[in-house]
């Protein structure tokens, strides 16, 4: 289930990020939380992953615009929202409705996701995300960065 996150939300997920996401924000140079103190604080639209025992598994957003029509979409997550095949689940189901509702909302998504991460870049092109692996970003700490976006199509 997901629900409008909260302040709290970052510092109980923050010290429990899967490696992956670690990756990605110390590439980046930034801390987890304050990554994630920031999107509650500044996002457009930041919601929390919440599993049955009420633990906070992971934070997804939308955060501020990155280009003319380009909003960022991120997602930062724990072991344990992919540990446990219901939680699976209902990520694979939701995720490409949510996509959906923010393209409609916003118009076009994008971010940069580390070269490295070969999971989440398989993520992204199974949600029909276009990777721009052709015009990598090189972060100020010297990691490599593939930018990626999804439009709403023309009707």
């Amino acid at each position: 289930m997901y629900r409008t996150a909260i302040l709290s939300d970052a510092y109980s997920l923050a010290p429990r990020l899967r490696e992956a996401d670690l990756l990605e924000c110390s590439g980046h140079g930034v801390k987890p939380l304050a990554a994630l103190v920031a999107a509650v604080e500044g996002g457009i639209e930041t919601l929390t992953g919440i599993g049955r025992e009420g633990d906070v598994l992971g934070m997804c957003g939308v955060g501020v615009q990155i280009a003319p029509g380009l909003k960022s979409i991120w997602m930062l997550g724990t072991d344990a929202l992919f540990a446990d095949k219901a939680y699976r689940r209902y990520l694979k189901l939701n995720t490409a409705k949510r996509i959906k509702d923010w393209l409609d909302t916003y118009g076009a998504l994008g971010n940069t996701v580390h070269s490295e991460n070969s999971v989440h870049i398989l993520w992204l092109e199974r949600l029909g995300f276009k990777l721009y692996d052709d015009i990598p970003y090189v972060s100020k700490t010297g990691a490599i960065f593939i930018p990626f976006k999804k439009e709403t199509p023309d009707v």
